[in-house]
């Protein structure tokens, strides 16, 4: 990018700006022959002797020569115009299209900018510069050249007129000019400064006033409020002197340019009146003259004004190329989308020799050498302070070595096109990055790189140096993701979001979307037959009293008041339940069956009720939003509407006070507010209300409503509403949860899940993804990049945001779906049960691999700048490396953790002395650096060890937190060695270091957990797959039971299942043991218990002894359930004829015995 602002104007716009000159040079005769036409015309047409005159060749009367050279000078008047109105616009144009190119390069080098310039420039002003601050160069990139050559040739025009009149008078013209450019400027110049001192005063005034207002408590501890104002005072007096001089100054400018250009018709009037009446000068060249000065200020201001906008434009631009060329940046030609440009095939990726130095000399990478081949799983492991996501960035060149290269096959990274890399390779870290758009959109991004197919070029892109490439490109259609028929991009959408766990929630945002444009009728007859069947089921269940579906003689009491009235979906804003209580229609309705003034006394009562329950709320209390339907700010003024209406009753109320009254009664759903005010009569009333309402809406509502028909799909609502066409109450608590999971089984059954997931795909992520959940977002990266089928993914902490259990599921799903691919897994450690191909640890920048035993093997020895252990400090470093590993400090960077070793005392305990006691005040907390510690506690049978604390432990920390005595003693077993760390140095670190705060409540969480485990045997109480209760957990409330004669237990085996489960996969397998759990639950009574003994055998605890014909006809009832088919995707399978179910006692003894069978 050319530095110089006028060596960029040329570069891009030298063809444009030599038009621009040829048109400005046309117009200048132009210009002098219509500054000559006014002389002419009184001279010869209007001031002639009336003989013919000759002129082009031809002979005129005085008359007809007055007319001619009358419309000869309109034409003048067109045609200079016009030359005006080409040079502007072509000007403009110029310029918009100059300040494209510029404003695409500095985003085409953002995108090439080195990663670590990210931390130093924030989003903010990469946005101002490119956007905000280019705006004043962008106008000056069309003025540099063409207007100080239309304006000078305009003032230089009009000056030769006036000398050619007379010279005498062009003297007087230009006499003033040179005062004028000489003290003009320096004038302006006090004023730019004068400006500047204003807008620095005025930031340290609000500064001041911010310190004041935080430190208005030390004011008045101090009683410093006199010395505070004395100082508001002498900054208000500095700042009313800097605008009195600036306004001295602005108008002294207005005043002398005004002098000055009025001076100048003084001399016209004196010198050109004086060589009138002596004969000298023609009264038409006079007039002339007048006429051309008037038009000379214009220009000259022009002129004056563009050399205050050159050094501004000059200095503007040199700044933003300047921040926009960083050191490191990556080549202009890897980010070149090139049609074929691709690898030939992903070989391994290897790493040689990589070292990584950072600007204050600390060494991140300090040697590392590794090779993976292409289908290896590897794992990298340490703190993230050592080293590793360094390397896992340096591995997918978002991070440039400061020494070493990496390979792919026989092609080094850094010389791989940004398209290739990204076709082949996947990163994923725990800052997932969404655009503003769609599901959808985000989730083929990975698949965008480019070029489009059957692209068309923009010319006017084309001319301005920008993308060749249109955003209507069919970006998906290069054939880079192969797919057939049966394996569609949205078929592999769908498998990328089940496998990271997303599937289910795209599938709740697709059941609350209004299919746009209406659905098919292939679709919309589906949710009609799976709305039948969901009533059906629903009738017969237990959950019937939970769900009231929409019935036109019927009040739905899950329902508002106006939803009751209304009874369909609104298609304008005025219909909507909010805004029903001032719509002309409705109003007029209500008159008609004189229920408006009934609508109004319930109002009152719903206020009044209202405002005693709320009353003693604290401001902005949860409960407002949870649990009322009247804001908090109009509980006083509702008070006094109900007052008013006690008083003199509803009809002295005004209008909006009568609209307010109104609203609340028809938000008031009765079955959720409980507040006694809907009675039978009311109901009845409200259904004749409904029948009513078409006859008073236009056009009988059509176009207004859509009404709802139980036979009929209603485009105007969700597909949940759909099909469900009905409203679920809130009694019961886990009603949802039930009428959920049989909406969930109907839509699998029905072979509507896909389509529902596909319409959850177009749901709106908000900027940045705001719409979704941070773990929604995750997950979303993670399909993604999984969408893409790369051929190495780097995993570099992309599961530390979901718990344990949704991390091993996704890991074995993953590393299910990359079988044959490379897959680098960087984490602080492996979770249980993890095995991976190849495990290498990083620690203070070195790598070391671990063999399949777990011995190190170092690599070889590598020459270092920093001091060895045996150099200045190394004490030091050896406790730094130590605190390094403890969880809780990780996240603290080499240089905090020296200075934490530095300010902690080393201690040493002989064997069987208390490093700290029980019962004691917790002053100090403790890393232990060598040897063993016991923890014991006193119990009644007398002190007890408990726990032992090791190398790399931190002890104590719990008691400095809660300011409460220790729970234990901790005494050492040898000899140990700790780090001793004071409460006020703890304190800082989790002030400074918020991350600490969120490791000390995994620690705390962790601790709890083992406790919860402890107490229970070391085991979990639910099933991590359908949250069921468990085995032990069931057993457990066998035990616990009362009336165990009262009681049955039914033992349900599904040996088909494992075959199910297998021909799915594993991704899938989890959704045919809930789709079971549904079915299960659909039948079972609130007061049932379902729990799961083992993978195919559940068990379900329930109030019906074992050989009553109650429970006989629910194991029937339960079998016929289990044997219809369940339909994943297109297919239906069978759980075959082995169902077998068996009535027990209600005893934990019974369960085993039937488990082995």
């Amino acid at each position: 990018m050319n530095k110089g602002l006028f060596a960029f104007i040329l570069k891009y716009s030298t063809p444009q700006q030599i038009l621009l000159l040829a048109v400005t040079a046309v117009s200048l005769p132009v210009l002098y022959f219509y500054l000559e036409l006014p002389k002419t015309i009184i001279n010869e047409a209007i001031g002639g002797d009336g003989k013919p005159v000759a002129f082009m060749g031809q002979t005129f009367e005085q008359i007809p020569y007055l007319f001619v050279l009358s419309g000869l000078f309109l034409t003048m008047v067109l045609i200079n115009g016009g030359l005006k109105y080409f040079i502007n616009v072509y000007r403009g144009v110029m310029a918009e299209r100059v300040l494209r190119r510029f404003r695409y390069m500095l985003l085409h080098r953002v995108l090439r900018f080195p990663q670590p310039h990210f931390r130093t420039v924030s989003s903010g002003e990469v946005v101002a510069m490119v956007v905000q601050e280019t705006e004043q160069v962008g106008g000056f990139f069309g003025e540099a050249i063409s207007l100080p050559a239309f304006q000078g040739g305009t003032l230089l025009t009009i000056l030769v007129f006036m000398f050619v009149q007379d010279p005498l008078l062009g003297a007087a013209a230009i006499s003033l000019y040179p005062i004028q450019a000489y003290v003009i400027p320096k004038l302006q110049r006090k004023v730019n400064m004068l400006a500047k001192q204003r807008v620095a005063k005025a930031r340290k005034l609000s500064e001041r006033i911010g310190e004041t207002v935080a430190g208005a408590r030390e004011i008045h501890v101090h009683g410093t409020a006199q010395f505070e104002l004395a100082d508001f005072s002498h900054r208000l007096g500095e700042l009313f002197r800097i605008r009195a001089d600036l306004y001295k100054t602005k108008f002294f400018i207005k005043f002398l340019n005004n002098f000055l250009n009025q001076l100048t018709p003084f001399f016209f009037y004196a010198i050109g009146g004086y060589l009138v009446i002596k004969g000298d000068l023609s009264f038409g060249a006079l007039v002339a003259v007048l006429a051309a000065y008037k038009d000379i200020s214009a220009p000259w201001k022009e002129l004056l004004n563009y050399y205050q906008k050159l050094e501004d434009s000059r200095i503007k631009f040199n700044q933003v190329v300047e921040q926009f060329d960083p050191p490191g940046m990556l080549a202009e030609t890897l980010i070149e989308a090139k049609e074929g440009a691709d690898l030939p095939a992903f070989g391994p990726v290897q790493a040689s020799n990589i070292a990584l130095v950072e600007e204050d000399g600390t060494r991140v990478i300090d040697g590392a050498t590794l090779d993976l081949a292409p289908d290896q799983h590897a794992a990298l492991l340490g703190p993230s302070s050592g080293g590793r996501t360094e390397l896992a960035l340096v591995l997918t060149r978002l991070l440039a070595p400061s020494r070493g290269r990496v390979t792919i096959g026989d092609q080094t990274l850094d010389s791989i096109p940004d398209a290739a890399l990204g076709r082949h390779m996947a990163y994923v870290d725990p800052e997932a990055f969404v655009r503003s758009g769609t599901i959808r959109e985000n989730l083929f991004y990975g698949l965008m790189q480019g070029p489009p197919a059957n692209d068309e070029t923009d010319d006017e892109s084309l001319a301005s140096g920008n993308s060749l490439y249109s955003i209507e490109g069919d970006w998906l259609g290069a054939g880079r993701l192969q797919t057939d028929e049966d394996d569609s991009l949205t078929r592999l959408a769908i498998r990328a979001l089940r496998h990271t766990g997303l599937e289910d929630d795209v599938f709740s945002l697709g059941l609350r979307r209004v299919v746009d444009g209406g659905a098919s009728e292939s679709f919309e007859t589906k949710v009609l037959e799976a709305r039948a069947e969901i009533h059906r089921r629903l009738d017969d269940s237990p959950l019937a009293d939970r769900f009231e579906v929409f019935r036109s003689d019927r009040f739905n009491h899950n329902a508002s008041v106006a939803e009751n009235i209304l009874f369909g979906a609104p298609l304008v804003p005025e219909l909507q339940p909010e805004a029903m209580a001032t719509h002309a229609g409705v109003l007029a309705m209500l008159d008609a069956l004189n229920l408006r003034t009934e609508m109004l006394e319930k109002g009152v009562k719903v206020a009044a009720l209202m405002g005693e329950i709320f009353r003693d709320l604290p401001p902005g209390h949860e409960f407002f939003e949870r649990f009322s339907f009247i804001d908090q700010e109009d509980l006083a003024d509702l008070k006094r509407v109900v007052s008013l209406a006690k008083s003199d009753g509803v009809a002295a109320l005004n209008e909006e006070d009568r609209t307010l009254l109104l609203s609340l009664t028809l938000r008031l759903t009765p079955a959720r507010h409980r507040l006694g005010i809907i009675d039978e009569e009311a109901e009845a009333k409200i259904l004749e209300a409904r029948r009513r309402l078409p006859e008073f809406l236009p056009s009988k509502g059509e176009g207004l409503v859509e009404f709802y028909q139980l036979e009929r799909y209603s485009r105007a609502g969700s597909i949940s509403d759909n099909l469900l066409f009905g409203r679920v109450g809130d009694s019961g608590g886990n009603g949802m949860d039930g009428i959920g999971d049989v909406l969930s089984e109907v839509v699998e059954d029905r072979g509507l899940h896909s389509a529902i997931v596909e319409a959850g795909l177009e749901t709106d992520v908000g900027v940045g993804g705001r719409r979704l959940s941070p773990v929604q977002r995750q997950k979303l990266a993670l399909a993604r990049s999984l969408l893409k089928k790369p051929a190495f993914m780097v995993l570099n902490d992309a599961f530390s945001i979901f718990d344990s259990d949704t991390r091993s599921a996704l890991s074995r799903d993953l590393r299910g779906e990359m079988a044959g691919r490379g897959m680098l897994w960087v984490a602080n450690d492996l979770e249980d049960g993890q095995v991976f191909d190849r495990t290498f640890r990083m620690s203070q920048g070195r790598l070391v691999e671990e063999t399949e035993g777990g011995a190190p093997t170092l690599p070889p020895p590598t020459r270092s700048e920093t001091p060895t252990e045996e150099g200045a400090g190394s004490e030091l470093r050896q406790e730094a490396e130590v605190l390094r590993r403890v969880p809780f400090f990780e996240g603290l960077s080499g240089s905090e953790l020296m200075l934490l070793a530095f300010t902690a005392d080393r201690v040493t305990f002989p064997a069987g002395v208390r490093l700290m006691r029980q019962g004691e005040l917790g002053e100090a907390a403790y890393v232990i650096l060598d040897g063993v510690a016991e923890v014991e506690v006193r119990t009644a049978d007398g002190p007890k060890v408990v726990a032992r604390r090791v190398k790399g432990d931190l002890v104590g920390e719990l008691a400095l937190l809660c300011e409460t005595p220790r729970t234990a003693t901790l005494r050492a077993e040898e000899e140990v060695q700790a780090l001793r760390i004071n409460q006020d140095v703890f304190f800082k670190l989790i002030e400074e270091n918020p991350g600490l705060t969120v490791n000390l409540l995994r620690i705390i969480s962790r601790r709890f957990e083992a406790m919860m485990r402890d107490m229970s045997g070391g085991t979990s109480l639910f099933d991590a797959e359908t949250r069921l209760p468990n085995r032990a957990n069931l057993e457990a409330r066998l035990a616990d039971l009362e009336e165990v004669e009262a009681h049955g237990v039914i033992v349900i085996s599904l040996p088909g299942a494992e075959a199910v489960a297998m021909e799915l996969g594993a991704g899938a397998a989890h959704r045919l043991y809930r789709k079971i759990t549904r079915r299960l639950r659909t039948k079972l009574r609130e007061t049932d218990t379902l729990a799961r003994l083992d993978v195919n055998t559940f068990a379900v605890l329930t109030a019906q002894t074992p050989n009553s014909q109650v429970m006989v006809d629910t194991i029937q009832a339960l079998k016929e359930l289990l044997a219809e088919p369940m339909t994943f995707g297109v297919r239906a399978y069978d759980l075959g004829d082995e169902i077998v179910m068996t009535a027990v006692s209600a005893n934990p003894e019974s369960l085993p015995e039937v488990a082995k069978d």
